[in-house]
């Protein structure tokens, strides 16, 4: 193959296919491996119904071999993986895989938990369900391309959960059809509005799961992500409050006018800068650098007497409210397919992994492309993709998805995380 098959799915051998392509010539890498002696495709040469997990290893350790030397020096490899039991026993190939990718050359920047919020319930009664599964994310060299301002994520604060009243239950779903409408679910009374429809929960409660979530995380006491009623009183912190916070809190209230707040509120958020202008400890926030100097345009300020200030904010441990930084742990329900097999890709999954991991017009590769939920992603976000799998039925669908994706879409979608 002369040329890479660029917006193309390809038939055939992972292995074979990518010893045509060319060497550091992908951008970027998001793919799902089958997992070990879970399924049988019904093609010959899969992977995954090998006698040993050493043997499944070695299979998986060629065609990684095969991925590094395509990746380009600033490529990114994300990389979703489960386990398998045998015996009772979690076989642990996700951990292997990883020191496998290790001692073959990768640099293993993450391991993220993807958390399935609507994880099917187990029937097992001696061991919690499983409820997350690995995203790797490897790199082959210590320079690589990552765009983190792609996927800022918005802060969980206190008011959010305010407007609803302080203690409400409010019921949420992606899916349009779904609506509560009687009055026990206007008034939050779920565990009713569940009798009355002829759900019956267990009395005793649901099996927990493999992720525990401390009581900060879900809520059930203090803030979520709140910077303010739960911060330490150090000494770096209180000083920064007097030495920083009120003056600035001061400067500003004097030079906000009626006519700015519209404009800020558009800019910032009506949530956000706010707490600029506050000088209780518990409510208090100053702006990040970037945040600074937008509100310095719209006030139409040059040089102030805080910017050097504001510099060395990033210097201290000074509580900030801005947007959040995406962690390790991704809570993304897992999303049906009509037509697909039995293994399928959030398309959330992949929207992190791409506008992160991938340049605008760059390559997205899948070896293991099977729906092609990470070349859909890929054609949605601008990026080019290719897709490899070696069952054609998996081919055809792929192929019919990327179809019905008008051009126009390219380069023009909205994500929220």
């Amino acid at each position: 193959m002369s040329e890479l098959p660029i917006n193309q799915v390809i038939c055939g051998d992972a292995l074979k296919t990518l010893k045509t392509f060319p060497s550091e010539s992908i951008d970027c890498i998001v793919t799902s491996p089958p997992y070990y002696n879970l399924r049988d495709y019904g093609v010959e040469g899969q992977i995954g119904l090998e006698k040993t997990p050493e043997e499944y290893l070695e299979k998986l350790k060629v065609i990684m071999l095969e991925i590094k030397r395509v990746l380009k020096k600033t490529g990114t490899l994300w990389l979703n993986m489960g386990d398998t039991y045998s015996d009772k026993c979690l076989l642990m190939i996700p951990e292997r895989f990883a020191l496998m990718m290790v001692d073959l050359g990768f640099i293993l920047r993450n391991k993220i938990c993807w958390y399935k919020s609507n994880h099917l319930p187990s029937s097992v009664r001696d061991r919690f369900t499983n409820s997350w599964e690995y995203v790797y994310f490897f790199t082959k060299s210590k320079q690589y391309y990552f765009d983190l301002d792609a996927v800022g994520e918005k802060q969980l604060v206190a008011w959010e959960r305010a407007k609803y009243g302080k203690h409400s239950t409010n019921v949420k779903s992606e899916s349009s059809d779904f609506k509560l409408t009687s009055a026990s679910s206007k008034k939050g009374n779920i565990n009713q509005y569940l009798v009355e429809h002829g759900l019956h929960p267990n009395p005793l409660g649901k099996n927990p799961g493999d992720i525990w979530l401390s009581p900060k995380y879900t809520g059930t006491k203090g803030h979520t992500n709140r910077q303010g009623l739960n911060r330490p009183l150090d000494l770096v912190t209180i000083k920064a409050y007097k030495e920083y916070q009120k003056i600035i809190a001061e400067f500003l209230k004097k030079h906000i006018k009626k006519e700015h707040k519209p404009i800020l509120d558009s800019t910032f958020g009506k949530h956000k800068w706010p707490h600029w202008l506050r000088t209780d400890f518990s409510g208090a926030s100053l702006p990040g650098v970037e945040d600074w100097f937008k509100l310095k345009e719209i006030l139409n300020l040059k040089e102030t007497p805080f910017d050097d200030k504001i510099y060395e904010i990033r210097k201290l441990n000074i509580p900030i409210f801005q947007s959040g930084r995406v962690s390790d742990f991704w809570e993304i329900s897992t999303q049906p397919f009509k037509e697909a097999h039995f293994a399928t890709f959030p398309e959330k999954l992949c929207e992190k992994p791409i506008l992160a991991g991938c340049p605008k017009n760059g390559i997205v590769l899948d070896p293991f492309c099977g729906s092609g939920t990470a070349l859909v992603v890929a054609k949605k976000l601008g990026r080019n993709y290719i897709g490899i799998d070696i069952k054609e039925e998996y081919c055809e669908m792929s192929r019919h998805r990327l179809a019905s994706i008008p051009e126009k879409l390219k380069n023009f979608i909205t994500i929220n995380f």
